[in-house]
Parts: structure tokens; C-alpha cells; sequence
């Protein structure tokens, strides 16, 4: 009998002190002696929360969907170019999208301790497509219109960036 795949239940206290200390500590010889938690917790974790969200957006008929393996942003900063040579991101990130099908949107979820977000929008929005967003935006909304998979997403850090609480980051029509 086959069992049904683990729910994203929220971040870890884990994971999110990871993190925290992975800014203090942005270094190839303390990322390297930590890598495999990061393996096993942090990006475990995360892909819970693709594979979930990803099947909310699916249920509510939302034209966002994504495999976790294309969704999830590494870790690994490019420093090629840049004047910050620290070598790691000290966020997660993932993107949902419709794969450039017509209403092309995406939906970004970017977990930081005390500055995670979640950003969406859509370039020439379908009629049906937007009755999903006609609501009012924010937190509250959004958990609504995604359902119980939202809930965790947006416990992420129990701190969602202020302007989407008040509602700065709504779907605009073309």
C-alpha cells in the first residue's frame, strides 16, 4: 500500500538558526563541515514546501506548478562579478511558474530569518485565470485562496515582509 508523500509542516528552528549562522559564518570551511544537515534538513525542507504548495496552487486550478528539482534556487552564490565574494546565499528560494504558457506568471517564496516573502505576479492574466486573485491581498488572503498548504507557507518565519501584509504587492490587470 503506498503511503502518502510528507506534508511541509513549516520551517525548522533548525533551519532557520542555520541560516542565522550561516551569515555569521559565510565560509566554504563551515558550510563544508555542515553540508550534509543542509542536505538532509534545510533542502529536505524546502522541497516539502515546493511539492506542497506546488499541489495547493494545482487543487485551487491556480496556473502555477513546479518539480521541486526546478523550482529551488541553489545555495551557492556566482561571485564572478561581484565585490562580495561571500560564497553562499543566506536565504532559500524558490520560483513557481507556468513554463511560459499563455498568462505567463510566477509566484517567488524567499525564506529569510526576519525577511521572508512571497512575491506573484502574471503578464496578461486570463479572464478565468484571475478570478483567484480578485480578492483582497495579503497574508490572510492568500492563505485562503491557497488553502491549508498556505498556512505553513506563511508561517515561514512568523514575520512576511510588511508591504504584502498591506496588500502593496496586489495582482495588477493589463
Amino acid at each position: 500500500m503506498p503511503t502518502s508523500p510528507a506534508k511541509f509542516t513549516g520551517f525548522s528552528a533548525e533551519t532557520l538558526r542555520f541560516l542565522v549562522e550561516l551569515e555569521k559564518n559565510n565560509r566554504r570551511e563551515w558550510f563544508n563541515e555542515r553540508k550534509a544537515f543542509y542536505k538532509e534538513t534545510v533542502e529536505e525542507e524546502l522541497r516539502l514546501l515546493v511539492v506542497s504548495t506546488s499541489a495547493a496552487l494545482a487543487r485551487k486550478k491556480i496556473p502555477l506548478s513546479t518539480e521541486p528539482k526546478k523550482a529551488i534556487f541553489r545555495i551557492y552564490r556566482d561571485t564572478r562579478f561581484s565585490a562580495d565574494k561571500t560564497p553562499y546565499k543566506t536565504n532559500l528560494g524558490a520560483v513557481f511558474n507556468t513554463g511560459g504558457k499563455p498568462g505567463s506568471g510566477v509566484l517567488y517564496v524567499h525564506v529569510e530569518p526576519k525577511a521572508s516573502f512571497t512575491a506573484i505576479g502574471f503578464e496578461s492574466l486570463r479572464a478565468r485565470d484571475s478570478r483567484a486573485f480578485e480578492r483582497p491581498t495579503g497574508v490572510a488572503a492568500t492563505q485562503r485562496t491557497l488553502g491549508a498548504g498556505a498556512s505553513s507557507l506563511f508561517g515561514l518565519s512568523r514575520r512576511v515582509d510588511s508591504n504584502l501584509r498591506q496588500g502593496v504587492g496586489e495582482v495588477r490587470r493589463r
